[in-house]
């Protein structure tokens, strides 16, 4: 018997790779385990059943990661590479046109219009050409207001998309077909020097999917991504191993 005391770490490493790269989650805030089995029994006229057996059993694990990154959602859940590059988001960037247009900082790589405020937050309304008073247009990043409209509220805060090709991974997830999955191994370890003692957990899953993939947000807090994992036998029949010191 043993005690185990903090999150520990853990690794996946991706399945049907010839030379895969392992994910490592080095900055854990939970690690669990479940392993369960149906229960199946036969009764007769009696309060209590004649006899009991195990029926289906499963292994799920549910780990939260403090670190956000691209490895563990395009490898364990997507399964496709990310690519080069990031699609960005300008929140409420302040526009002041000497005239009645003005261009958008990143106009070069320009998306997506996200809409446009006045200072005192009122919203304007988008057009296709010749705005007035309240209203914008938009092409490839310029923006063109009616004459004097802008200069009149002190400005406008712009909202859109743009891309920064050389900073950063973007993942597209795609409408794959039912029936694929991906698939990993997940390695666990967790040592503790508890009473003078160091003592260590060792839990190996030799085929696992990721079966959710949670990130929630707060005010005034940090992101902690959920993931939850489901295992299952590999080619050779063992689901997994696990190691306790004492």
């Amino acid at each position: 018997m043993q005690y185990a005391f903090g999150a520990g770490r853990a690794y996946a490493i991706p399945l049907g790779i010839a030379v895969p790269t392992p994910v490592q989650f080095r900055d854990l805030q939970s690690f669990s385990l479940d392993c369960k089995y149906e229960n199946k029994t036969l009764y007769g006229s009696s309060t209590f059943p004649l006899a009991a057996v195990r029926g289906k059993g499963t292994a799920e694990v549910k780990l939260k990661n403090a670190l956000v990154g691209q490895a563990a959602f395009s490898s364990l859940l997507i399964g496709t590479p990310a690519a080069a590059g990031m699609v960005m988001i300008a929140g409420a960037e302040l526009l002041l046109p000497a005239s009645n247009t003005a261009s958008a900082a990143n106009a070069a790589t320009w998306v997506e219009d996200l809409g446009l405020t006045y200072a005192n937050g009122m919203s304007l309304t988008r057009v296709v050409s010749a705005p007035t008073a309240g209203q914008y247009a938009v092409a490839a990043g310029v923006y063109t207001f009616a004459a004097g409209d802008v200069a009149a509220q002190a400005g406008v805060y712009a909202s859109y998309r743009y891309t920064v090709p050389n900073t950063g991974y973007t993942s597209t997830v795609a409408n794959t077909e039912m029936g694929q999955s991906v698939q990993f191994a997940l390695r666990y370890f967790s040592q503790s020097n508890v009473q003078g003692a160091l003592k260590s957990v060792v839990i190996s899953l030799n085929a696992c999917t990721m079966t959710d993939w949670k990130f929630d947000s707060k005010n005034d807090d940090f992101a902690v991504p959920d993931m939850s994992i489901s295992a299952f036998a590999d080619a050779g029949g063992i689901v997994g191993t696990i190691s306790f010191s004492e």
